[in-house]
């Protein structure tokens, strides 16, 4: 019997969560932020490990990029998260008024 003669080019299948992670970073621009972030950041990182396991999947590069796009997304809304509050936090000092300060006297005990 006969095998079949097999080629020297292999082909590698891509990593699906790979493309899934590029895929939801890329999402989380257009409004989707925190439900594609992070779920994101897991596929990728998920997508990375097995890859490095079976080592005939490729993807790499779209796990690496769909985690790198959705940390720069999500470190750039912790900053204009605490920026945000930062602001507001001035303007509500700056534009309560001044409470002034209230005395309470107490009576004093009576005298024998």
């Amino acid at each position: 019997m006969d095998t079949p003669a097999t080629s020297s080019l292999e082909i590698r299948q891509t990593e699906p969560l790979a493309i899934v992670s590029f895929v939801l970073s890329l999402c989380g621009w257009f409004g989707f932020a925190f439900l594609a972030w992070i779920p994101a950041i897991v596929c990728g990182h998920i997508a990375r490990s097995k890859i490095r396991v079976a080592g005939n999947l490729q993807g790499d590069s779209f796990a690496v990029s769909g985690l790198v796009i959705s940390y720069i997304g999500l470190a750039l809304c912790a900053v204009m998260l605490v920026l945000f509050l930062g602001f507001f936090g001035m303007v509500v000092h700056q534009s309560a008024p001044h409470m002034p300060q209230i005395q309470i006297q107490l009576p004093s005990p009576p005298h024998p």
